[in-house]
């Protein structure tokens, strides 16, 4: 496979799954590298090992994408494959293969606005919400910008997810008016599914590994957006809460590799926390210890699903952090100056 590499951008999203066996044994010491924005660097993406934070190197920006210091949430699937970055809002993006070192190829879709994206678990497409409060599902290798256009439309200012079927044949997607409600997308029939309580605002869907689920937020419950975490099956049928507590917003839910566990965000007791709770609900349990006014943000999980990397500004800055699901052997990674910004970590 020909070696790529990338600019630096402010919000950076990639989705591209492994399609082969995963090994799940133990791995204590996980390999693979940690990919995040750096304000230092405002024009380079930060390549760093997930065991050694003093082996980094820059991925220099080809077309100067800017750091902007977006705290935007990003959506990612471990894997090796294409990594897209963009600047919420700018008409200009980049693609490239994680762990090459050879200068990267502009994106098809350089001068067309993308507000979030995903790419497909096939590597074969993005799905991104561009303009005219449009989604759109463009072909990689073959496909004309700005691609097939879905049916329902999405709200600008909402960046709340965009995340696809295992089989790279569905997409879910948030959409408007508010409340906000989710689709599920089949992009080879064009059928639409809505997923979670009507009536409700329903955000941040993630796919599980296997295809057979949906989890998102949802203020069903309380109302006035206090979100829980629910689950559902892919067709919409058997939605349920996972978690039940008032008055704490709880968001962004994220599945770990094998689908067992699903990571989010709470702000029970005070300012966003990470919690780690069983895909079945049970054993919920608190990962990280918020302290003061600054919570935690943009979780994602290690390739194998050993590891939880976040951001959290308790030094004055955003700093990149890992913990085990467990919240044993917290440790912050990043120690720079500068603040970070959508941490990912990768196979390599």
């Amino acid at each position: 496979m020909k070696k790529i590499l990338l600019n630096a951008a402010a919000f950076l999203l990639i989705l591209s799954a492994l399609t082969g066996c995963r090994d799940t044994g133990n791995n204590d010491a996980e390999d693979g590298r940690l990919y995040y924005t750096d304000s230092n660097y405002p024009s380079s993406i930060v390549s760093v090992s997930a065991n050694d934070s003093n082996d980094g190197f820059l991925i220099g920006a080809v077309n100067n994408l800017q750091y902007t210091g977006s705290v935007a949430r990003n959506y990612a699937l471990r894997g090796q494959g294409y990594i897209f970055f963009y600047n919420p809002g700018v008409s200009n993006s980049e693609l490239f293969f994680p762990g090459d070192d050879s200068p990267s190829f502009p994106s098809p879709l350089d001068t067309y606005t993308v507000f979030n994206a995903a790419v497909s678990p096939d590597q074969k497409k993005i799905a991104y919400a561009g303009a005219g409060n449009n989604y759109f599902i463009f072909n990689i290798d073959t496909g004309i910008p700005p691609g097939i256009t879905a049916p329902v439309t999405h709200d600008a200012g909402l960046t709340t997810g965009i995340s696809w079927s295992n089989d790279s044949n569905k997409v879910a997607l948030v959409y408007e008016p508010y409340p906000y409600q989710i689709a599920a997308w089949n992009t080879v029939n064009n059928d639409v599914i809505l997923i979670g309580p009507s009536g409700a605002s329903n955000i941040n869907p993630a796919w599980s590994p296997d295809g057979k689920k949906i989890v998102f937020s949802s203020d069903a419950n309380y109302g006035s957006n206090i979100h829980d975490v629910f689950l559902s099956e892919a067709d919409g049928s058997g939605w349920i809460s996972l978690t039940n507590t008032t008055p704490a917003v709880e968001t962004t839910p994220v599945w770990s590799p094998d689908g067992r566990q699903i990571a989010y965000l709470s702000q029970s007791g005070g300012p966003d926390s990470i919690y780690v709770i069983n895909s079945d609900g049970s054993e919920n349990r608190q990962v990280t210890q918020t302290a003061g006014a600054i919570g935690c943000s943009q979780i994602s999980w290690s390739y194998y699903g050993t590891k939880i990397v976040f951001l959290a500004d308790w030094t004055g800055t955003n700093q990149v952090y890992i913990v085990e699901p467990d919240g044993s052997n917290l440790v912050q990674h990043s120690t720079s100056s500068g603040a970070k910004t959508n941490p990912v970590w990768l196979d390599k």
